[in-house]
């Protein structure tokens, strides 16, 4: 799964309402989710909110909600959006919008999207699976389900944060497999995702979506600066989950590529050494291998095989292992890993 969207509520997930509510107005909150509320007592909490004046402004935020916001900005970057309920104009709480929006911006970043909605309309925002929202409302989350997407109900942001991990949206549940042109990246991927059940993403195919040309006709017609150039903002441009990626050769050349894949997976070097690798590289051309300006095949590889190492956390020695042992190396490497570092990337 890729993650298309990642929806925090504000009020009980990122702002502290309830303590609000209690510092600042002196009242007890209702809680949303009770499955019979004093109605009375609900109309007098929205009254003096709305007395309070700019109530959503002076809220604080929730224990460990800045931690929680961070880690997943971090890494999702503009696919995390604000989706925060605002009380119907009958409470008389005109200023709530742009309260809520200054809010976000002073306490957790002015560069996301705020979205502004009646609590009822949440739900039309969801798209399928690969849209998460992380909400302290059961309505809410069932609502957000029965349309097909991945609800987490907020109780505390370090339970949420366990939800995400288990879910491979946090921590390192993607396998990155890096290594020379022909050493058996997209072929051992493809199956080593089956057998543990991940998904498999191939980067070459998704540089050929974007660019709409094969590799070859990238490297030949617009050169090898701008065909790195689009395997960096390729590889930039994925938010896998639970999935294993097998990589271009010539990944490793961007640094700021390599950092971010390392970021969000566990990267496994395949190594085979150079005369195995030119018995299987028949046709360079063909492949869409970079070879830099005055660089002959030897000079590539002996350039490539120090970045390779540089950026691994798993070497595998293919040498003749053939497709499934280098597979069993693989799945017995990372069970020793997640045995030494408490880690699930591997699993």
């Amino acid at each position: 799964m890729e993650i298309k969207k990642i929806y925090f509520d504000m009020d009980g997930v990122l702002a502290d309402f309830a303590r609000g509510v209690r510092e600042i107005c002196r009242l007890e909150p209702i809680s949303q989710n009770a499955k019979n509320n004093d109605s009375a007592k609900e109309d007098r909490m929205w009254n003096a909110i709305r007395d309070a004046g700019h109530f959503y402004d002076k809220l604080e935020l929730m224990p460990g909600a800045k931690e929680m916001f961070d880690e997943l900005y971090n890494r999702y970057g503009d696919k995390c959006e604000i989706l925060t309920g605002i009380p119907k104009p009958k409470r008389g709480i005109d200023s709530a919008g742009d309260d809520k929006k200054a809010w976000v911006k002073r306490l957790l970043s002015d560069k996301i999207k705020v979205n502004i909605v009646y609590r009822e309309e949440k739900a039309r925002f969801c798209t399928g699976k690969d849209c998460i929202l992380i909400d302290d409302f059961t309505k809410n989350i069932r609502e957000w389900e029965a349309m097909g997407g991945t609800g987490i109900l907020n109780n505390s942001s370090g339970e949420t944060m366990a939800e995400l991990e288990k879910l491979g949206i946090l921590g390192k549940s993607n396998i990155v497999l890096t290594g020379m042109p022909a050493s058996g990246k997209s072929t051992v991927g493809v199956i080593l995702a089956k057998m543990l059940g991940k998904d498999f993403l191939d980067t070459d195919l998704v540089i050929q979506q974007r660019e709409h040309a094969l590799l070859c006709e990238i490297i030949e017609q617009r050169g090898v600066d701008a065909f790195l150039k689009s395997e960096e903002e390729a590889a930039l441009s994925i938010s896998p989950v639970n999935t294993v990626i097998a990589t271009g050769g010539s990944v490793v050349y961007s640094e700021k590529a390599m950092q971010y894949l390392s970021g969000i997976a566990t990267v496994i070097y395949l190594k085979a050494d150079k005369d195995e690798i030119t018995r299987r590289l028949r046709n360079i051309k063909e492949r869409g291998v970079v070879l830099k300006d005055g660089e002959n095949f030897d000079d590539m590889y002996d350039h490539r095989c120090v970045l390779y190492e540089k950026y691994a956390d798993i070497v595998i020695e293919e040498d003749g292992s053939g497709i499934e042992g280098t597979i069993g190396k693989i799945i017995l490497s990372c069970n020793k890993r997640k045995e030494r570092y408490q880690i699930h990337g591997c699993t």
